[in-house]
């Protein structure tokens, strides 16, 4: 009666990551790979202007980027 209940069941994949568990207590390998993947997607950011200004000289700036001395910020074109 409920085979397909159990079939679905079976099929569904879960989440490793819990609340409550700081990352260091993870021993599963999979939950530690998982654990750095997420975390690597969610902080690595593109190096721009925007966000590391101090990267880069306002007076010869990348392309497709422009400097205004007034509001003292970094823009697009």
């Amino acid at each position: 009666m409920f085979k397909w209940f159990w079939k679905w069941l079976n099929s569904q994949k879960f989440d490793p990551i819990i609340d409550g568990r700081m990352a260091h207590e993870y021993t599963d390998p999979e939950a530690r790979e998982e654990i750095t993947r997420r975390y690597k997607e969610h902080y690595s950011k593109p190096i721009t202007p925007w966000v590391n200004p101090d990267k880069f000289d306002p007076l010869n700036p990348p392309e497709g980027w422009a400097f205004d001395p007034y509001y003292f910020i970094w823009y697009r074109k």
